[in-house]
């Protein structure tokens, strides 16, 4: 009999069970058996496309197999080879416990990492100081310029690829443009970067320590990706934060730095962080709502 007796045909039959707490129990309970962990209530945790859960001082992660229509193998590999080298580096992450691939109705591939007891950076943000959020800003450099550094393949993510990323719902203009500011642009050598630190994946603790969580993302790219990522997502154009994690950046080059790693990330940011993205219809309209917001905030 299958621990797991939902049907996932595609997509969209994962993304109405990969949130439910009855259809993983069983699941998840025999995964901590298989690595002589205890059992215990399950308790949803966030989560982007995987089935996330905590169970008493563990996480377990659980992939999409492949008859989602989405194989999230590539995923799994990444985060652990990914995590790993975090760790390597002195980078503040949960402790992987356990991880691969159990056969029921499926076959599931699953991480088992240590629970972070902590708030996410969403949580606390709007009690922050001045002070403390030059801090912040400060510190997550300091992991980050660790993370953000020359590595080996690790997965087949092409960052220039439109595979990767599109600005299909913009203008044809904006498209040609931004194909040729790629073609153009000299962007720095591809490092490391995480590429999802947004305010769920940074957990602070009651100490006050910074974990960084969920590396499924990672791949090689232009720090400049990672940076956008920050001002856009993490930081909100938060004048204090981007002050203590960049130091003091001229204007016109930190407008040049989100414009070139937005272009890479593609159109779901734009939509996202800008205000009326249909009036963006050419790169100096997205630089000029760039510097209105790194101005303004």
């Amino acid at each position: 009999m299958s621990l797991f007796t939902e049907e996932i045909n595609n997509w969209q039959d994962w993304t109405q069970v990969y949130r439910s707490i009855n259809a993983f129990t069983l699941l998840s309970q025999e995964i901590l058996l298989r690595h002589s962990l205890p059992i215990a209530q399950l308790e949803l945790l966030m989560a982007g496309t995987n089935a996330v859960f905590r169970a008493g001082e563990y996480v377990v992660k659980i992939y999409a197999p492949y008859q989602s229509g989405k194989d999230q193998t590539p995923d799994m590999n990444t985060e652990i080879y990914a995590s790993t080298r975090a760790v390597e580096l002195g980078v503040h992450l949960p402790e992987i416990v356990g991880c691969g691939y159990i056969q029921d109705k499926y076959r599931f591939g699953y991480i088992i990492t240590r629970f972070i007891d902590g708030k996410s950076f969403e949580d606390i943000y709007h009690t922050l100081s001045a002070e403390l959020k030059l801090n912040f800003g400060r510190r997550l450099r300091q992991y980050t310029d660790r993370l953000n550094t020359p590595c080996e393949a690790f997965n087949n993510l092409d960052i220039f690829s439109d595979e990767y990323s599109n600005f299909c719902s913009f203008p044809d203009s904006f498209i040609l443009e931004r194909q040729s500011y790629k073609a153009t642009h000299q962007y720095t050598p591809n490092v490391f970067i995480h590429a999802d630190i947004f305010s769920d994946n940074v957990i602070v603790d009651g100490s006050g320590e910074i974990y960084l969580i969920d590396y499924a993302d990672a791949l090689l790219a232009p720090v400049c990706v990672e940076h956008a990522l920050f001002v856009l997502d993490l930081f909100h154009f938060d004048k204090l934060l981007m002050q203590g994690y960049f130091g003091t950046v001229d204007v016109d080059e930190m407008v040049e730095m989100v414009l070139s790693g937005a272009l890479l990330l593609g159109e779901n940011i734009i939509m996202e962080y800008f205000d009326n993205p249909c009036d963006i219809t050419t790169l100096d309209c997205l630089r000029s709502a760039i510097r209105s917001r790194i101005i303004n905030g």
